[in-house]
């Protein structure tokens, strides 16, 4: 087993049965959260083609507009895809994917790793909110005494949007998350035993035992992946089919963080950042073709910790910025449409800093989201911030 997997959930879980487990998936709920670490470009992705500004401020690396050799995809008249995610197209045609621009969390900050933490705690700088966003999302759904396992981070540590909940935990890779001994079965027994009386430690002990019984169980790893569906063998393609394949085994997972990175680029993005996209967008369509029916349980929304400059720089890239752009898919979204307020991209607009100003708080985003699929207050998840609803959920 990984180390720092069976010390994090060591540490963060209480005991719970498969029973129970089996009773939390019963809703068949799921969010998926994918983190684009490195500041995703919205402008480049989700192109406002007819802003008359764009193709000034972006000479070399600006999209050309829809209809001409290597045009966005138009969307709206306004808004188009960068050619390079045309497998997410489907998607929007079927009403299942909507795209919200100009967002972003509105304290600005430039520092990659300050901003993921503002970012994934869901606070202005200077807040202080313990955890993150969705472990408070999870503390304030779950129900009193034991507790399944409903939050995962698809990785070596928990992601910090899930940290402040008792139900989350670091698995990089459900096959490997076991113990290995030369004893066998007995051992893991005794193990059980040992941790019968042993008060608090023995609650973490057992949850980790039964975690490991649980997977040992369901097998999720034994899931084919369905429909034809082909992932790219990447980190991001292995993080979602693993969260498929949880998602397909009904474990009682709710919340899935995946991360996916590459996007700082300062530098040749026209050369870069199409098979960026690509990767992106094959792996985004592919778990949506593995899920079948069951995409109608799901929601996923992509975020990343600020945007990009609105004009390119001298070695043909973006430099950090503000405003960005985000993906929500599933069965209960409002899909084909973009939510923005549009700020415009012509100097007097943009924010300090050359940047695409916010006019919709990424809170508010989520805010939705866990309004109507978790039934809860976006007060509890977001403390102190005032919940503009946007209308991205059926």
């Amino acid at each position: 087993m990984e180390r720092r997997a069976l010390l994090t959930a060591g540490i963060a879980l209480a005991a719970f049965s498969v029973h129970q487990a089996a009773r939390a998936a019963a809703g068949r709920r799921a969010l998926v959260i994918v983190n684009q670490r490195g500041a995703f470009d919205g402008i480049g992705a989700l192109v406002p083609h007819a802003d008359p500004d764009y193709y000034a401020l972006r000479p070399t690396i600006a999209v050309a507009r829809p209809n001409a050799a290597g045009g966005a995809i138009d969307l709206d008249g306004f808004f188009g895809l960068h050619p390079s995610l045309a497998p997410l197209k489907s998607l929007w045609d079927a009403r299942e994917m909507a795209v919200v621009h100009a967002t972003g969390l509105p304290s600005a900050d430039r520092s990659h790793f300050n901003a993921q933490a503002l970012t994934e705690q869901g606070r202005d700088a200077g807040g202080h909110e313990g955890g993150g966003w969705a472990g408070r999302l999870l503390e304030a759904t779950g129900g009193i005494g034991v507790r399944p396992l409903r939050g995962i981070s698809i990785s070596t540590a928990l992601d910090e949007v899930l940290t402040g909940s008792g139900a989350s935990a670091a698995i990089s890779d459900s096959r490997n998350f076991t113990l290995t001994t030369r004893f066998g079965d007995p051992w893991q027994q005794a193990l059980h035993d040992l941790h019968a009386d042993l008060g608090d430690i023995a609650a973490a002990g057992r949850g980790v035992l039964e975690i490991i019984e649980l997977l040992r169980t369901a097998k999720p790893y034994d899931l084919p992946v369905d429909n034809g569906a082909v992932y790219d063998n990447d980190q991001l393609g292995y993080g979602l089919m693993q969260a498929a394949q949880y998602i397909k085994a009904d474990v009682g997972l709710e919340v899935f963080a995946v991360n996916v990175g590459g996007w700082d680029l300062h530098a040749s993005q026209a050369t870069l950042y199409p098979p960026l996209l690509g990767g992106f967008a094959r792996n985004l369509a592919a778990f949506r073709q593995d899920l079948g029916a069951r995409f109608a349980d799901v929601t996923l929304v992509t975020m990343s910790e600020f945007g990009r400059c609105v004009a390119e720089n001298a070695s043909g890239g973006t430099d950090h910025g503000h405003g960005n752009a985000m993906l929500v898919m599933g069965g209960a979204v409002n899909g084909g449409r973009v939510y923005a307020r549009w700020p415009h991209l012509s100097t007097e607009h943009q924010d300090a800093g050359g940047d695409l100003a916010i006019t919709t708080d990424y809170r508010d985003v989520i805010g939705d989201i866990v309004a109507a699929r978790f039934d809860a207050d976006p007060a509890a998840i977001f403390p102190g911030h005032a919940y503009r609803a946007v209308g991205l959920m059926r």
